[in-house]
C-alpha cells in the first residue's frame, strides 16, 4: 500500500511538472525575442533600409578573398616602432601572415546531438594539439634572401605586410 502511495505521489508530481512546461506557453527569452523582432520590423518601416545601390564592401571583401588566395603573392613585411614612429624591415615572402590561433580544423566537435541544442567538445588540430581560442603570435612564409629557399616565420610582434615596398622614409634605415 505505501509503495502503491508513493508511486500515485511521484505521478502527481511528474504530471506537475509536466504541465508546467506546456506547449505553447512561451519563456521570458522567447517573449523577449518577439518583442525584438517586432521592434526591427517596425524600425523597417519607419526608417527602411539602406539605399545601397554599389555594394561597395561586399565587393571590397570579396577583392580580399580573392587577394589572399593568390599562391604567388609577393608580400613585404614590417614591424612598426611606436617611439620612432618608423617601420623596420623584416622581409620578403609570399601570402599574407596567419595568426597563431587559426586552426587548420573546426575547434569544436558535436559529442551529444539533441535536436536545437546539443553537446560540443574541443577538437584537437591534425597535430594532435589543441590551439588557443586567441593568441599574439603570426606566422607567415618569409623568402630566406641567402638560400632563395621559402620558410615558416613565426613571430610575436605585430606584423604589417604590404603587397609593396613602403617609402623609405617610413622606414628604420
Amino acid at each position: 500500500m505505501k509503495k502503491s502511495i508513493m508511486v500515485f505521489c511521484m505521478m502527481f508530481v511528474l504530471c506537475l511538472g509536466l504541465n508546467a512546461c506546456k506547449p505553447g506557453e512561451s519563456t521570458s527569452d522567447e517573449k523577449m525575442n518577439q518583442q525584438q523582432e517586432e521592434m526591427s520590423n517596425e524600425a523597417i518601416k519607419q526608417a527602411g533600409m539602406p539605399g545601397i545601390k554599389n555594394f561597395t564592401v561586399k565587393k571590397t571583401m570579396k577583392m580580399i578573398l580573392e587577394k589572399q588566395d593568390e599562391a604567388k603573392l609577393v608580400t613585404y613585411a614590417y614591424v612598426y616602432s611606436p617611439m620612432l614612429g618608423k617601420f623596420t624591415y623584416i622581409g620578403t615572402g609570399f601570402g599574407f601572415p596567419i595568426p597563431y590561433s587559426t586552426q587548420y580544423t573546426s575547434p569544436q566537435k558535436i559529442a551529444i546531438e539533441r535536436g536545437q541544442w546539443g553537446l560540443t567538445l574541443p577538437q584537437a588540430d591534425p597535430t594532435g594539439v589543441f590551439s588557443p581560442a586567441a593568441a599574439e603570435g603570426t606566422w607567415w612564409l618569409k623568402l630566406n634572401p641567402s638560400t632563395k629557399e621559402v620558410e615558416a616565420a613565426y613571430m610575436e610582434e605585430r606584423l604589417n605586410v604590404f603587397t609593396s615596398q613602403l617609402p623609405a622614409r617610413l622606414v628604420i634605415q
